[in-house]
């Protein structure tokens, strides 16, 4: 996707430079909860890594498997 676009009277006039995708989360506000990858090279080896908008609590790995502890805010929705 364009990184800028020029738009005039609703039409758009010029494109310039490319934007990725998946790097218009990063432009999102902060409160929100969106997917991201996070890297686990750290814990668990290079080129390791997960999608995902829950909150990493812990990450635990051996050669054998990986145990990984996500958090995530519950919805709460009162209907009257």
């Amino acid at each position: 996707m364009p990184a800028t676009l020029t738009i005039t009277s609703g039409a758009v006039m010029a494109r310039q430079g490319t934007l990725a995708p998946e790097s218009v989360y990063s432009l999102l506000p902060l409160d929100r909860r969106v997917p991201r990858e996070v890297p686990l090279s750290r814990q668990l080896g290079a080129g390791t890594w997960i999608w995902t908008a829950a909150r990493i609590v812990s990450v635990e790995g051996s050669a054998a498997e990986a145990r990984l502890v996500l958090a995530y805010p519950t919805a709460c929705h009162i209907i009257s």
